[in-house]
């Protein structure tokens, strides 16, 4: 039987996933907040650890390392800057050198699209390069520290993600109030790619991968249509049977959030989820509507 240690237990990914492996193998997590962890999680005192050493202790054979703090929460000051490269890079590297002492066998390790930076047509594979920005940095700087486990023999993946879309959190937690007051609206033009995946699908991509004879290196978490953002405040507003007259001029975007707007808010990539379709494995919610049906 699996033993998992699991990293952003309480985040919107992290809950879903304890739930769906719940009684599919001995489950630890690590936690900056034990008091939220031991309130939300209904895990024993004796599997939520505080500190990566003690996490390390618990010897697990695979690690889902999904912790960090929101990219788009605030605009992007440099205290908020240090705070996001704090919470990926440097508690990677502080997670990663405790797990030196005994290292598991496999690590799947959250990424983001930021990845690929601002970038927008053609759309782009796990084999495109890095692009630019600071998001495009972090995300290299952030997957570098978890792929220096693999100096260890740990098998390491790289699950770049997109934007989760699911009930009671997430994207659609900003979204949908003002949404469903009538208030949506494109995001400038509405040209820029969307790259989104319903939750259900990040929990299967994760068990797929966890049950995977080879790990690939680098997997894009991201449903195989992306969209533009013109298409998917359309369908958000007919998911909703609202009308979405409201657009939010580019300027404004840029004045409101700085640089974090003109890269994730303008700027979004259009990615296609290759290496997860080549390898077989099947989409539940395929197309934006099929989603939003589902959630809504």
């Amino acid at each position: 039987m699996d033993r998992i240690l699991l990293t952003g237990a309480t985040g919107f990914i992290g809950q879903a996933l304890l739930r769906a492996w719940q009684g599919r193998g001995e489950i630890a997590v690590l936690t900056q907040s034990v008091p939220r962890a031991t309130a939300s999680l209904g895990l024993s005192p004796e599997a939520i650890f505080d500190h990566a050493d003690a996490a390390a202790a618990f010897r697990p054979n695979l690690v889902v390392h999904l912790a960090g703090a929101g990219i788009a929460d605030a605009r992007w000051t440099a205290k908020r800057r240090a705070a996001l490269w704090a919470s990926r890079v440097d508690y990677t590297r502080r997670l990663v050198d405790a797990l030196r002492a005994a290292p598991p066998a496999r690590m799947i390790a959250a990424s983001a699209i930021g990845y690929y930076g601002p970038a927008g047509d053609p759309p782009v594979d796990e084999s495109a390069p890095r692009g630019e920005g600071f998001a495009a940095a972090l995300c290299e700087a952030w997957e570098a520290e978890s792929r220096a486990l693999e100096g260890a023999g740990t098998a390491v993946c790289c699950l770049r993600l997109g934007l989760v879309l699911g009930p009671g959190g997430g994207l659609l937690g900003r979204l949908a109030p003002p949404f469903r007051l009538g208030l949506g609206g494109r995001i400038g033009d509405g040209a820029q790619g969307m790259s989104w995946i319903h939750r259900d699908d990040v929990l299967g991509l994760l068990s797929w991968l966890r049950a995977a004879k080879t790990l690939p290196k680098t997997v894009n978490g991201t449903a195989p249509h992306p969209v533009s953002n013109g298409e998917f405040t359309r369908v958000l507003g007919r998911a909703l049977r609202r009308p979405t007259p409201f657009p939010l001029p580019a300027a404004l975007v840029k004045i409101l959030f700085g640089q974090m707007g003109e890269e994730l808010l303008l700027g979004g990539p259009r990615v296609l989820p290759k290496v997860a379709e080549v390898e077989g494995f099947k989409f539940r919610f395929p197309t934006l509507q099929q989603a939003l049906e589902d959630i809504f």
